[in-house]
């Protein structure tokens, strides 16, 4: 799984920690390398990794994994097609018993439903549900996603990110607009 780029603000496990110490009785928050910075989810969250199975035979038991004498047979299962790197965006809230299936992106600002098992893209800002896990509908619209990527609040500095909490949490996008640090 992959985060997004490293340096200051909300990017890396300092800013992380703080943050799970801060809700550590209620929410498991991720850490850098899994997940977006500030992403947040319940507990029972599941991520799949890219472990397949074979198909082609009688059976899908991966024997091999074992060991003892079946180890020698190994050669059965490396080389599975692998369904890529599972990506999770900034900002995203994953429900309780979520699971993530290989191979997805989750966009930036989605939310995963409980107990949905999620095996297709999610957009971002997407909310979505079920299993499989559909889009019940998007946060807002094309246009005010579009702003809210460019504003990327994730990657403001951290005394920028405190300053603005009440506009990051229940402001509008213009609103987040006219708090955003300005570029020198």
């Amino acid at each position: 799984m992959h985060a997004g780029a490293g340096g200051d603000g909300l990017h890396g496990e300092p800013v992380v920690a703080v943050l799970a110490e801060l809700r550590e009785d209620r929410v498991e928050h991720l850490r850098a390398g899994a997940g977006g910075p500030a992403a947040g989810t319940a507990p029972g969250r599941r991520h799949m990794n890219g472990a397949d199975h074979r198909m082609d035979g009688p059976s899908t038991f991966p024997f091999p994994i074992m060991g003892a004498s079946w180890a020698e047979h190994f050669d059965l299962i490396t080389g599975l097609p692998g369904r890529g790197d599972t990506v999770v965006g900034h900002d995203v809230w994953f429900g309780y018993r979520a699971t993530v299936m290989p191979g997805v992106r989750i966009g930036h600002g989605a939310i995963i439903a409980s107990g949905s098992v999620v095996v297709d893209d999610v957009p971002d800002y997407g909310i979505v549900g079920g299993n499989p896990a559909e889009l019940i509908r998007r946060r807002f619209s094309d246009a005010e996603v579009d702003r809210l990527l460019a504003l990327a609040w994730w990657d403001w500095p951290l005394q920028h990110i405190t300053e603005h909490v009440r506009t990051i949490m229940s402001g509008s996008v213009d609103d987040l607009e006219e708090v955003a640090p300005r570029v020198k």
